[in-house]
Parts: C-alpha cells; sequence; structure tokens
C-alpha cells in the first residue's frame, strides 16, 4: 500500500497446502496496518480487520470483507476514526450473519487511564447496526480486548482485558440497545439464562 506493509491473506486446503496465492486486502487506503484479526461469516464470506496509523499518529480501525474467492465485498471502510487512537481490533461472526468488532480506544474513554473497550454490530454486507459502544465500565489498565466464542442468537460474550477474577467475562446482547436500562423483562431473562451457559462452559 506504499507504506510497506499490508494485509494479506492465503487459502489454504485442509493438507495445509496453498491454493491459488495470496492477495492483499488492505489494499492501498490504509498507511501502516498492524494487529489484524479475521472471522469467516455465515454466508462464507471473511471479514478482515486492522489498525493503521495516519496523519498525526493517530489509528484508524479498518475492516474490509472479502468473498470465499478473496474477490472484494465491498471497500476499505473504517470502523471508527477521530483525533483519538484507536488499536488492536477483534472481530467476530454472529449467528444472525453478521459481525462484531472491538477495539482498545486512548483519550474517547473516561477511564483514569485514557483507555477503553468499545464495539460496533454490523451486518453481513458491513453496514453499521445501531451506533458504536462502551464494553467496559472500568480499566486499571489498557490491554488488548478479545471475543469468546460463545455466543447464541441474541448474546456474545468478551473477555474483560483487566479481570479483577479468574474469570471474569463481558457479555452484550447482538441488538443494539443505549443501556443496560433499556433492556426489556425478556431480554434480562434471556441474558441471564445466556450468562449460566457461558458459567458453565468456562468454569
Amino acid at each position: 500500500d506504499g507504506s510497506g506493509f499490508g494485509v494479506m491473506a492465503q487459502y489454504y486446503d485442509i493438507n495445509g497446502d496453498k491454493v491459488g496465492t495470496e492477495f492483499s486486502i488492505s489494499k492501498e487506503q490504509s498507511p501502516g496496518p498492524q494487529s489484524t484479526d479475521s472471522a469467516v461469516l455465515s454466508n462464507g464470506n471473511i471479514v478482515a480487520t486492522w489498525h493503521g496509523y495516519g496523519l498525526g499518529g493517530y489509528s484508524d480501525i479498518f475492516a474490509h470483507i472479502v468473498d470465499a474467492d478473496g474477490n472484494d465485498i465491498n471497500s476499505n471502510f473504517k470502523v471508527r476514526t477521530a483525533s483519538w487512537i484507536f488499536e488492536d481490533p477483534d472481530v467476530a461472526s454472529l449467528g444472525n450473519g453478521g459481525f462484531v468488532i472491538v477495539w482498545d480506544s486512548f483519550e474517547e474513554s473516561s477511564d483514569s487511564n485514557y483507555g477503553g473497550i468499545y464495539a460496533q454490530l454490523y451486518d453481513a454486507n458491513g453496514n453499521t447496526i445501531g451506533n458504536h459502544f462502551k464494553v467496559n465500565t472500568s480499566t486499571t489498565g489498557n490491554g488488548n480486548p478479545n471475543i469468546l466464542s460463545l455466543e447464541n442468537d441474541d448474546f456474545i460474550a468478551f473477555h474483560d482485558i483487566n479481570p479483577i477474577a479468574p474469570v471474569h467475562l463481558l457479555v452484550i446482547p447482538k441488538q443494539h440497545v443505549d443501556s443496560f436500562n433499556d433492556l426489556n423483562p425478556q431480554m434480562m431473562s434471556e441474558m441471564t439464562s445466556f450468562i449460566q451457559d457461558v458459567t458453565k462452559k468456562v468454569s
């Protein structure tokens, strides 16, 4: 992409042999991509995400979707961009066909250490679902966000970047809600059941 770095991909068969040639996902629109992650969507497409440093040293989060043959589904799109530093994105596919991207944000957060974990939901075509939202309530240090492969049709579980217990998870609904207080009684009951199921799986 002109920066000397790029997000590349290569397909392999079940035996680990290369299928086709490597191809670029980041293209030319993202300077110095770093901290890449990818996920296979339920329709077989692949979404990749990374952060790249732009003007002024600020870091933007980018993503791109390709099909199973490596053909572009869309162009690079920015997950978050502003006069803050966004780093360490992580992506997971969702049972509804879409995906969620989480990242570490400095200065955007009101945490005492200027770091917070944020997330954005997307449909299968890369269209945003609702606004981005903060996942953690507070932190004692910065870290890399990570998404667990634990979900159902309505909720998904996250690792806390700075756990205060041997197992410390964050759970969010896939349906966008502005705050915890906006959960209706049915969603609250379903979330409680999901948390119980997750607890059993990770204990």
